[in-house]
C-alpha cells in the first residue's frame, strides 16, 4: 500500500525569487533580472529565510439565507501573500526585488513609481522527507519597515523583512480544469506525477537553466556591473550573489 504524503511540514529549505516581464517571462539578464539564468536564491554564508508565512489563500465566503434557510455561501477570490524575513539577503537583490533602482552618480537606491513583477517559490520538509513547493508566478514585493534598535551587552540585529503579494500570472500558467488561472499553486515531492522541471515552468516560466535545488545552478554566475536608472536595473555579480558579507 503506497503511503499517503504528508501535508505537515517543518523549516524552510529554500526560498527562490525571479523577476518577471510583462508577458509573464522570466528575465534572465544579469542586469534587468536577478541574475544571468534569472533566479535568486538568499542561501550563501549568512543569507537565508527564518519565516515565510503564507495566509489569504482562502477566503470564508458569507452565508445566504432565504426563507429562513441557508441557501448559499459566496466564493471569494483567493488573495496569497506571504510574509518573509531573512537572517540576511543580498542587498542588490533585496532592492531590485521590493523595486528600488539606483542612482548612477551616488549609488543610492529609492523606489521606483512602478513595481518590479515577482516570481516566488519557497521550499519546505514534510514530516515524511519529501519537499512541499508552493509558488506564484506574478506578485509584487514591499519592503515597509526597518527598526533599528542600540546594541548593549548583545548584538541586536534587524533581520531583513518583505511582504510578497501574489496576482494572476499573466503567462499561460497555473490554469485549472476548468481553463481559468489561479495566483498560487503548491506540490508535493511524494506525489506520483511531480516533477521539479514542471514546477520550475509553471513557477518561472521561460526558465531556460538545471530545475535544481542548488544555488550554484540557481543563481548562476553574472558578469554584469555598473548602474541605471531602470525599473529592474543594478548589476549583480557572482560575489555579490552568494555572499551575506557586506562590500563598499
Amino acid at each position: 500500500m503506497a503511503k499517503n504524503p504528508s501535508s505537515t511540514t517543518h523549516g524552510i529549505e529554500q526560498v527562490i525569487f525571479g523577476l518577471v516581464d510583462d508577458d509573464g517571462q522570466l528575465i534572465a539578464d544579469p542586469d534587468k533580472g536577478l541574475s544571468a539564468n534569472g533566479l535568486y536564491s538568499p542561501t550563501m554564508n549568512y543569507e537565508g529565510a527564518t519565516t515565510a508565512n503564507w495566509t489569504g489563500l482562502e477566503q470564508t465566503g458569507t452565508d445566504q439565507f432565504a426563507n429562513d434557510q441557508k441557501k448559499r455561501r459566496t466564493t471569494p477570490a483567493a488573495n496569497p501573500s506571504c510574509a518573509l524575513t531573512f537572517l540576511d539577503i543580498g542587498w542588490k537583490q533585496n532592492n531590485k526585488i521590493t523595486g528600488y533602482v539606483q542612482d548612477a552618480n551616488d549609488g543610492g537606491w529609492s523606489l521606483s513609481t512602478s513595481k518590479p513583477h515577482v516570481a516566488m517559490l519557497t521550499v519546505a520538509k514534510g514530516l515524511d522527507g519529501s519537499k512541499i513547493y508552493e509558488g506564484c508566478a506574478k506578485g509584487t514585493c514591499i519592503d515597509p519597515q526597518h527598526q533599528h534598535q542600540t546594541d548593549n551587552t548583545a548584538e541586536v540585529d534587524a533581520d531583513a523583512a518583505m511582504t510578497y503579494s501574489a496576482e494572476v500570472p499573466d503567462a499561460d500558467v497555473f490554469k485549472t480544469s476548468d481553463g481559468s488561472k489561479q495566483p498560487y499553486r503548491k506540490w508535493s515531492s511524494a506525489d506520483a506525477n511531480f516533477s521539479l522541471d514542471q514546477v520550475f515552468a509553471q513557477v518561472f516560466p521561460g526558465f531556460k537553466g538545471t530545475a535544481s535545488l542548488d544555488v550554484e545552478h540557481i543563481t548562476a554566475p553574472t558578469s554584469g556591473s555598473g548602474s541605471s536608472t531602470q525599473p529592474s536595473s543594478g548589476s549583480t555579480t557572482d560575489s555579490d550573489a552568494h555572499t551575506g558579507n557586506p562590500t563598499a
